[in-house]
């Protein structure tokens, strides 16, 4: 079964996916305690909160195409080189309206939210980051299993943004500076990574209204239950702005910074597994059920350490990686520690179990329902408790998408057994 899922092809694309988590997660981590020493925890939490709703537009760009996009990249190269230069741009076109779109929704938010108005300045620069991010081909390397293109572009960015930041970043009225240095670098390599992508795919065809549509409500239900796990992970910083302080949410922020970055230790995995486990599961029901139950256990034992030293030494963690004037997210980071192993199995069952069986119907409800008592309780919780609110509501919200990845793929199992023995 472990050569199966993890050949030489894999092991390389596990690679390529670790450094990008790195470069994702850890390096921003570097620059944090010198952006709350400059900025102060008032102005990042400006930035966090700018930064979150940013977030929003780029997964609705992403539209689920790292998914969908992915898969029709794998099935179009086995079937010739043609057919898989139709569906890369035809990817790419339907990115590009999706950010003509996404300029349109910003612009009406801001002329009806003067909380979103009151930080316009830091959302123009970032949108540069929307921009980067719908034209970086990651769908296309995943599907060709080359993620290493997609690391270099990325790990060249964010390795760029820490000495600009340091050289640029010196005071608090500086936020914008910072604003415009990630979105400038980030559209940058989008671009490059695009220019590298059309080299290999070639000319651009004809642009075709009805193949866009079809991409597009391809993408739909993953798009949903994408922006469904948007709304119960980035939302928090979102609901923190409106109904709390800067402050509270620069706290919430440096938080969550350290639960994504531990997080990138199993994402990396998955996402190479993805392409692979989609194969197994054509292959073999029973052999697909032997994969999911051994990544399971492998990777919950990783997070459940990891967990457990995060719960242990939060105060440690963050004067080390956040420093002292976020000491506060301590406390935080212990309420949200036991969300790595529950995020664990419900990021394992969903993408690599349900969804390669098929059952898209089911995780999106999963996913979609979570979200609902998500913001519901948010809107009820967090107003009162603040930030810790936001992470008890989190893990919450966390432990019940787990637990019902678990039932549905339970179900799917015992199913695919008694269709077994029948058969037998």
């Amino acid at each position: 079964m472990k050569h199966k899922l993890l050949d030489l092809s894999v092991l390389k694309n596990i690679f390529s996916l670790v450094v990008l988590q790195a470069a994702n997660y850890l390096l921003p981590l570097i620059q944090t305690p010198y952006l709350v020493r400059v900025l102060g925890v008032a102005e990042f939490g400006r930035v966090g909160f700018a930064q979150a709703i940013t977030q929003f537009f780029i997964v609705f760009v992403e539209f689920g195409f790292n998914i969908t996009a992915t898969r029709r990249i794998v099935i179009t190269r086995l079937e010739s080189p043609e057919s898989m230069k139709r569906e890369f741009w035809t990817f790419v076109y339907a990115k590009i309206f999706l950010v003509i779109f996404a300029a349109t929704l910003i612009f009406t938010a801001a002329e009806f939210s003067l909380k979103i108005r009151e930080i316009a300045g830091l959302l123009a620069p970032f949108f540069l980051w929307i921009i980067g991010q719908a034209l970086m081909p990651q769908w296309y390397f995943q599907g060709i299993e080359r993620m290493s293109l997609t690391a270099m572009f990325t790990i060249s960015a964010k390795t760029l943004i820490l000495p600009l930041t340091f050289a640029f970043v010196r005071g608090q009225t500086d936020s914008h500076i910072y604003a415009v240095i990630f979105g400038f670098v980030n559209l940058a390599a989008g671009m490059a990574a695009l220019i590298c992508a059309a080299l290999t795919v070639g000319r651009p065809t004809k642009l075709i209204p009805t193949a866009i549509v079809h991409a597009l409500g391809d993408g739909f239900p993953i798009f949903i239950s994408s922006v469904a796990v948007n709304l119960y992970s980035t939302a928090n910083t979102v609901i923190l702005g409106f109904f709390s302080t800067s402050v509270e949410v620069g706290y919430f922020v440096g938080a969550d910074k350290m639960i994504r970055a531990a997080l990138g230790l199993i994402s990396p995995i998955n996402g190479a597994l993805f392409p692979r486990m989609n194969a197994l599961g054509q292959i073999s029901k029973r052999a697909a059920r032997q994969g999911i139950q051994w990544i399971l256990l492998t990777e919950s034992v990783v997070m459940l350490i990891v967990a457990l030293g995060l719960a242990l030494f939060s105060s440690t963690a963050v004067m080390l990686f956040l420093g002292e004037k976020l000491l506060k997210s301590a406390e935080l980071l212990r309420i949200m520690s036991p969300m790595l192993v529950v995020i664990c199995v419900s990021n394992v069952l969903g993408p690599l179990g349900l969804l390669p069986a098929g059952k898209k119907k089911a995780y999106t409800s999963i996913i979609i329902s979570s979200a609902i008592f998500h913001i519901i309780a948010s809107m009820i919780i967090v107003p009162r408790w603040h930030a810790a609110g936001a992470a008890v509501v989190t893990l919450l919200t966390e432990t019940s998408v787990a637990l019902f990845m678990w039932l549905a793929m339970k179900r799917f199992w015992q199913k695919t057994e008694t269709d077994l023995l029948i058969q037998n």
